[in-house]
């Protein structure tokens, strides 16, 4: 199975549309379309967003790696989802500018927010992420929703 296909189904098993996806993660859906179609690999940092947001191993849709092979052999995968290289490359190219979004204020509870889903088993964590589901169809500020696109 190719990249694309193996997009296409992590999309398909969440039950989102292409459109969907896209807006959740702020790539664009034709660059999301063309994979799927040419059943091809995307660019990195794409690739990075969307397989942290559907929770899969970026190497099912993404074949470069813009690091060098020192690097990524001294990493080891975790729990099979992301490599330490992957992680490390969210909390700089996605969760610091997120964090830089908010004010210093509101690191406390940011802080409270994180440490208490870390705690959570996976049912759990699944019952946080369903409900701000529903609260996001309600009270999502188009305003935070632009920020978090430019990203």
């Amino acid at each position: 199975m190719g990249y694309g296909k193996n997009l296409a189904n992590a999309i398909t098993a969440r039950g989102w549309s292409v459109a969907e996806t896209a807006r959740r993660s702020g790539v664009n859906a034709n660059t999301i379309h063309t994979s799927i179609r040419r059943d091809s690999s995307m660019r990195y940092d794409l690739a990075l967003r969307l397989s942290n947001l559907l929770g899969i191993d970026i190497k099912l849709i993404c074949r470069e790696n813009p690091f060098s092979q020192t690097e990524t052999d001294s990493l080891s995968e975790t729990d099979g989802l992301l490599s330490a290289l992957n992680t490390n490359s969210a909390l700089k190219n996605r969760m610091s500018q997120i964090l830089n979004l908010y004010s210093y204020s509101d690191y406390p509870l940011l802080d409270q927010i994180l440490t208490q889903f870390y705690i959570l088993d996976e049912e759990g964590r699944r019952q946080v992420l369903d409900s701000l589901e529903v609260q996001m169809k309600r009270h999502t500020d188009s305003k935070y929703e632009k920020h978090l696109k430019q990203i």
